[in-house]
């Protein structure tokens, strides 16, 4: 049993007996780590809140290839992303992003570009506007998808590969938009508005890192959540749609009624 070091983002964690957790990490260098941390709901417990979610850490841990549970020996905090832990809007989208790696990864097989959107994305939760973050949500899971290979298209007919034609409609299974002449031979496509379309074209150039204003997202939001989870449903055969999203909009409504 060999002692590894890594970086890693907490996924989540659960309560092991009386003392301990078991937290689910996604690391810099070995992908998706279970660990048990020994002690750790002791009050002096030495790993602290070190194992909250969104924690960006350090740590060291005793890995035996093959075994689903290592076992944490150190840890130190980089960046605890305290805003996403005192904002219960920021909360909500910033436990959906985790939820949303927890669904994507499978294993110990690291994927730098996936670990690097993972930490931008939450940055930029942790100081983005309230209202950009349904917008960096879309945008962190379709550069997401293009990093594991499943990068939707929106330019052009999925079945014909034109440009040119009106693109009436998206087929998940095919992932992407078909045109009005192709539609005939994809029966399960679902009707797409042309603003849904451009504005997903323009989700997928944007950044993580700086999230400009689109103001017909906010308009056109429940279409582009529905194209991206019948997309993600057919793509990903864990996804079964994010608990997280109910959280999002039952804080949002809570928000928007305490502001009135």
């Amino acid at each position: 049993m060999a002692l590894a070091k890594t970086e890693a983002i907490v996924l989540k964690s659960i309560r092991l007996r009386e003392t301990s957790k078991i937290a689910t990490l996604y690391t810099s260098d070995y992908g998706l780590v279970s660990v048990v941390a020994k002690g750790s709901r002791l009050p002096k417990g030495k790993f602290g809140a070190g194992l909250e979610p969104f924690m960006h850490i350090s740590i060291v841990f005793y890995m035996k290839e093959g075994r689903d549970l290592q076992f944490l020996s150190e840890l130190d905090v980089i960046e605890p992303f305290l805003p996403l832990h005192r904002d219960l809007v920021r909360f909500a989208y910033g436990s959906a992003v985790v939820e949303f790696i927890s669904c994507v990864v499978h294993g110990e097989e690291k994927n730098p570009a996936l670990y690097g959107l993972l930490l931008e994305t939450l940055k930029s939760v942790s100081k983005a506007e309230h209202e950009l973050l349904s917008a960096l949500l879309w945008i962190f899971e379709l550069k997401a998808c293009d990093i594991l290979g499943y990068r939707p298209e929106f330019s052009s007919c999925v079945a014909c590969k034109s440009e040119e034609r009106n693109l009436a409609s998206f087929a998940p299974l095919l992932g992407g938009t078909v045109c009005e002449r192709c539609l005939s031979r994809e029966p399960s496509a679902i009707d797409v508005r042309p603003e849904v379309v451009a504005c997903m074209r323009k989700l997928q150039k944007a950044s993580v890192r700086r999230i400009e204003p689109l103001k017909e997202a906010s308009s056109l939001g429940r279409e582009i959540t529905t194209l991206l989870d019948s997309f993600l449903a057919h793509h990903i055969e864990r996804y079964r749609g994010l608990n997280s999203a109910r959280m999002i909009q039952t804080i949002t409504r809570a928000v928007q009624a305490s502001s009135r």
